[in-house]
């Protein structure tokens, strides 16, 4: 028993730090729901090893459920959906958003208790606002690239210009010399 007890309270230590403190599920507790003791053999008891005479208890992990106050579920969505767009993009700017987020997770928790108390539809707008920020830094990162490319197909045609075409020596008096 005190290893499951053991094992418990480190799943619910991991717990902990993983979730912010006000995201966080209540805790489950252990209920006793039936205690006695069996009266007759049967054989799915002996499977278990339990024979007649013994005493049972009956346990069930309650998990009492956890209140969905709409901005918390509003926070999950959006984080998932930016999760699966940051997925198709590129490898630096992966690098790049996550210190933003990094940076974004580690500033006071007051701010975020700000946003909570805030109406969701200014919580959209600001995400809207925030993702339109993020599109145009994308495109700004994606310009450059551009420019450089158009610029390697211009010296690329410049250089065909400038390398001499061959001329040829001799007039053409048949139809059939075509050679220089």
């Amino acid at each position: 028993m005190d290893q499951i007890e053991e094992r418990l309270a480190e799943e619910i230590r991991n717990l902990n730090r993983k979730y912010p403190k006000d995201l966080r599920p209540p805790q489950d507790q252990l209920v006793l729901i039936f205690t006695g003791r069996i009266l007759k053999d049967t054989d799915t008891l002996k499977q278990y090893g339990i024979k007649d005479g013994h005493t049972v208890q009956l346990l069930i992990r309650n998990f009492p459920k956890w209140r969905c106050i709409s901005d918390q579920f509003h926070f999950f969505t959006t984080s998932s959906k930016h999760h699966h767009h940051q997925q198709q993009q590129q490898p630096e700017q992966q690098q790049q958003q996550q210190q933003q987020q990094h940076q974004q997770q580690q500033q006071p928790q007051q701010h975020h208790q700000q946003q909570q108390q805030q109406p969701q539809h200014q919580q959209h707008q600001q995400q809207q606002q925030q993702q339109h920020q993020q599109q145009q830094q994308q495109q700004q990162q994606q310009q450059p690239q551009q420019q450089q490319h158009q610029q390697q197909q211009q010296q690329h045609q410049h250089q065909q210009q400038q390398q001499p075409q061959p001329n040829c020596s001799r007039q053409h008096r048949s139809d059939t010399d075509t050679t220089c």
